[in-house]
């Protein structure tokens, strides 16, 4: 699907091209979750991701594997060459923004991922 944005004139102002990752093409492959929390903090959870025909998720050794939940699917990108050190060698990564909860915040809606935020 190509996205195009006009601006108030009317002119093009930004174009991108998007397409559905084949989730088959991921399966085996080195896979980089990249979460960022703020300007100055960003974690890296590195693994292989395990396709079964319907559900993905990121095998780490010796730790849970963190499913990969489908509305995250079409945000999944090959690495780039510059930043493969950064994301520990993967193939494909997904970047995701997290902050902390609020005090007052009921965690009755959110669901844990499994993953420790590294000190």
């Amino acid at each position: 699907m190509d996205v195009v944005i006009l601006n108030r004139c009317g002119r093009v102002r930004f174009v991108a091209i998007q397409r559905r990752m084949n989730l088959e093409d991921l399966n085996g492959k080195k896979f980089a979750l990249w979460l960022h929390k703020d300007a100055e903090e960003s974690a890296v959870f590195s693994g292989t991701i395990q396709y079964d025909g319907h559900s993905v998720q990121l095998v780490r050794e010796h730790d849970t594997p963190v499913e990969i939940r489908e509305v995250w699917y079409e945000r999944i990108k090959p690495v780039a060459e510059p930043v493969k050190d950064i994301l520990m060698g993967a193939d494909f990564f997904l970047l995701l923004f997290i902050s902390d909860l609020p005090s007052d915040a009921d965690e009755f809606g959110f669901e844990s991922l499994g993953l420790r935020w590294p000190s």
